[in-house]
Parts: structure tokens; sequence; C-alpha cells
């Protein structure tokens, strides 16, 4: 081989190494989080949930699988509004007909589009029951297995998922162990994992994370954790202590974690002593609700609260996150507004009257970052 040859390809081997460093220094290199982004509300309107004297705090709010209903429920009732129509265009009290239900209080209740059911919870009695689009009871499942690992069902929250493709229920649990804080703390699992066909707990995942460990007491929070699942994904992070979200699969398994959050709220806890007042201690919340869109934001808003001239004043910014890009944006908003839909462009959320008691709809529309 020639002399130039041999320098030839010295000289590709040279620019080709170089070529690789490039690549290995960059491709390691991680994108720097940037968070509180401006987020800009392009518009706001509100719609009157006409439900009677529904009381907000006890109701549970829910979107149908195939996203054209918001579910209203409460007790024995349940409304159907229609976010097409933007109308309340059904409602049914379960008392009123000849079905014979467990005489306990339904804790959740999801719609299935597609065939007009009803899927409900009895966790005092750790049943499920399928309701037919006629309202006739199709199945009855039995729950078991919480007892072999110390824990019971959640009695508040919305942790509920059916997966008819899987055959599966998604439900939250809790630690048994409330009297032993480090046990409640370091042994529970959030969701548990039930057969549909025997009804027998397959698995559980969640856990507290090492924030809220450290601090072995008691807390006031609404919550412990919020969950949503999109794209055959669970996504979840706790009320309190940790911005973190973590993703597990549909079987448990956990995927991976992220943590953008706010610079808005401080991750901050505050110990619940007996003797404390309940009412004028503050809440260690710090997430009131979060839904996840179909490209992967997460939308939550936080909730925060500060004494001021010796009276509790409570705080809230909308915070959209986006993982991918790691950059997190927010925005003030009024406290107590719960999100029941989220997308790219809108989101619906439910709150009561600033100055009434009635129940409305808030439908907002948004753009990542600020508009000119």
């Amino acid at each position: 081989m020639e002399l130039n040859s041999f320098w030839k390809l010295g000289l590709i081997s040279k620019n080709f190494l170089m070529f690789f460093l490039v690549l290995v220094f960059f491709g390691c290199k991680e994108i720097d989080v940037v968070r509180d982004n401006p987020l800009s509300i392009l518009s706001s309107e509100t719609t009157l949930l006409n439900v009677g004297n529904l009381r907000y705090q006890n109701a549970k709010f829910h979107i149908s699988d195939q996203g054209n209903f918001l579910i209203i429920h409460q007790d024995r009732k349940l409304w159907w509004f229609d976010l097409n129509k933007d109308l309340i265009t059904r409602s049914v009290d379960l008392d009123t007909t000849n079905l014979v239900l467990p005489e306990v209080s339904i804790l959740q209740a999801r719609y299935q589009e597609n065939d007009s059911s009803l899927v409900l919870f009895f966790p005092q009695r750790s049943k499920i029951i399928h309701l037919n689009s006629s309202f006739q009871i199709d199945k009855e499942i039995d729950l078991s297995g919480l007892q072999n690992i110390d824990h019971m069902f959640m009695g508040y929250g919305d942790a509920f998922f059916y997966d008819p493709d899987e055959k599966e229920y998604y439900i939250g649990i809790i630690s048994a162990k409330s009297n032993d804080h480090k046990a409640f703390l370091n042994e529970m699992k959030f969701v548990g994992i039930f057969d549909e066909k025997t009804g027998k707990l397959k698995n559980t995942f969640g856990n507290f994370g090492e924030k809220r460990k450290a601090l072995e007491a008691m807390v006031l929070s609404e919550g412990i954790f919020h969950i949503d699942f999109k794209n055959d994904r669970f996504l979840l992070r706790e009320v309190i202590a940790d911005q973190t979200i973590h993703r597990y699969s549909k079987d448990g398994k956990k995927l991976d974690s992220f943590n953008l959050g706010t610079s808005e709220i401080e991750s901050k806890i505050f110990a619940f002593e007996s003797g404390d007042d309940f009412f004028s201690s503050p809440r260690s919340d710090q997430f009131y609700s979060m839904k996840v869109t179909e490209s992967g934001l997460v939308v939550s808003n936080t909730f925060s609260t500060e004494t001021i001239n010796d009276e509790l004043k409570y705080f809230s910014y909308l915070l959209i996150e986006d993982p991918e890009k790691k950059v997190s944006y927010s925005t003030p908003i009024g406290a107590f507004q719960k999100i029941v839909k989220a997308n790219d462009t809108g989101i619906h959320m439910v709150r009561n009257h600033p100055k009434t008691e009635d129940l409305i709809l808030v439908k907002v529309k948004y753009e990542l970052g600020e508009v000119n």
C-alpha cells in the first residue's frame, strides 16, 4: 500500500475517533431541568352542574372510558354530564331501582361507554358489582388477599381503574398498621392489582419515598397519592413531601421516575401531634389533583397553606410537566379545583362556585409559554 494511502486511512480513523468522542460526550450529557416557564391561560368558561345539593368534598368525578362523559357520583346517585352537549343528559338513584345492593357506601363507580355498563366498588364489603345498561347485575366479584399483607382498601381518593382487556382491577390500598408509624411508612403499598375472575390480589405497587419516611409522624392531608393511567402506563406521585413522578407498567413493574415539579411550593411537611387543633393546624398537601394527557404531559395543581394574620390562606398553581423535554410550566390559579380531564390544549376542572354552594365545571384553554 502506498504511503499516501496509509496517511488517508489514519486521517479517516482520527476523524472517526473525534466524531465518536463528540457523540459520546453529548449523548451522555443530561438535559438541564427548566422549571416554571410561563403557562398562558387563553380562555376560561364555567358551566353549572345542576346536581342539586351535592356536597363537593364528598362527591366523586371521573371521565368515561371514551372521554365523552363526566360522571358525577355521590352515595347511590349518579349523573352523566355530556361533555359534547355541555349538559347533564341522564341521572339515576340506584336506591329507586329493583337492585339488591350491599347496604354500604359505593366508593367508586366507573362508566363504560362501549356497552353502557357500570362498575361499582363497595370497599366495606370487598366487593365489585357490574351492572349492565338496564341496571341489572351482570356479575359480582368478591375481592381477597389484602389481609395477607396487613392492608385494607383506601376509603378515599380516586385510585380505582378497571381494564376489561386484562380483566383486572387496580385499587388504592393502605397499610393497616396506622398505629405504628415506622411500619406504616416503610411497609405500605399504594395500589393492589386484583384478578377479575377470581377476585384475588395478584400484585401491589407504589410506596412512600424517602422524604416522607424520614418523618415518622402523622400529618394532615386530603390524600396520600395521585395516580392516572395513560398509554398503558400508570403515573403516580405522592401528595406531600416529594414532587417525583413514578411510572409503572400494568403488571406493577416500576419503569422509571422523573422529578420536574415547581419551585413555587416547598417540599415541607408539618407533623400533627395529638392535642393539636385540627382546623387551625397547617396541612401538608402539596398536590390537589393530577391527570396525564395523551402525549404524556402531566397536568397538576398544587396546594399550599400559609397563616396570615392568624388566618389560614390557601394558594394553588396550575402546573404542567413535560418529562421528555424536562420542562415545567406554571401559573397561579384559585385553590380547590379538581382536575378531571386534560389534553394538550385544554383542562377541565370541577369546583364549588366561589360565591355559592353550586357545583361548576371550569373549562380552561392554555398554551405552553408566554403569549404575546
